[in-house]
Parts: C-alpha cells; structure tokens; sequence
C-alpha cells in the first residue's frame, strides 16, 4: 500500500472518529456520567448534613454555629440543585429525546427524507445537551465543594 494511500485511510478515519464524537448520543453519553459521578454524592451530602446538625446541637460557639448553618444550607443547595437539574433535564429529554425530537434527532412530524430539518434537529440536540453537560457539571462542582467545606468543618479526614 503506498503511503498516499495510508495517509488517506489515516485521514478518514480521524474524520469519521471525529464526527462520532459529535454525535449528540456522545455527548448525552458524557453528561449522563458526568451526573452518574455527583449522584454518587447524594448520600454522602444526606450523611454530612446529619453530621452537622448532631455537631451543631453539641457546640456551645455562636461562630461555629454559624459556620455549621452555612455548610448545612450549602450542602442542601447542592442537593436540591441536583433534583432540579434531573427534572429539568428529564423534562426537555423524556425518553432520551429533546421535546419535539426522536432519539435520531429527527423532527416529530417530518419525514426522515428532509435532511436538511434531520440535521439541524441533530445541531438543536447536540447544543442543548452542550449546555446541560456545562449545568451538570456545575452542581457536581458546588456538591464537591459543599462536601470538602462539611468534611473540614467536622475535622474529618477523607
């Protein structure tokens, strides 16, 4: 096989790769591990809390107190960002779709002969899903760090 010819195979297998990657089945991909890793959490934020409140209720310190409250009120944003961001989420992709969208990415009510509404339906998906894995990632970052603050706070090691 002659190099041209290995260059070339080279080059349209990077772009079909590439175009892969783009798919909005491989981003929804990322945004569901993405989620996966900070439902993972969710327990260990219930567990911080109820240490917390069993700290706070030991402590005589209005400062502590007061850092106790803070931790616990972070802790439960992060929670209850997570269930508005499923709900969300389960609300504008019911099924593993975008309202008004199949799975393909395909416009309901339109045949799968119009290419061009496939594709732009396919670029609404994939940006839509761009943004929730930007959400997502957001309140896996403001659990992390409501659990770090908690952990220091009870002067736990982890």
């Amino acid at each position: 096989m002659s190099f041209i010819a290995i260059a070339t195979l080279m080059i349209a297998c990077t772009a079909q790769k590439e175009k892969e990657q783009s798919k909005p089945e491989t981003l929804k991909a990322k945004v569901i591990a993405v989620h996966d890793t900070a439902m993972a959490k969710m327990e260990q934020i219930m567990s911080l809390q109820n240490e917390l409140k069993q700290a706070k209720s030991d402590t005589l310190d209005s400062m502590s107190t007061a850092n106790i409250n803070r931790a616990i009120a972070d802790l439960s944003v992060a929670h209850e960002d997570m269930m508005v961001w499923m709900r969300e989420f389960s609300t504008n992709f019911p099924d593993g779709t975008l309202m008004g969208h199949d799975h393909t990415g395909h416009h309901e009510g339109h045949g799968d002969s119009n290419e061009q509404i496939d594709h732009a339906a396919e670029e609404e998906t994939y940006h839509a899903l761009g943004q929730e894995l930007v959400k997502i990632q957001k309140v896996g970052d403001d659990m992390d760090k409501s659990i770090i603050n908690a952990i220091e706070l009870l002067g736990k090691k982890e």
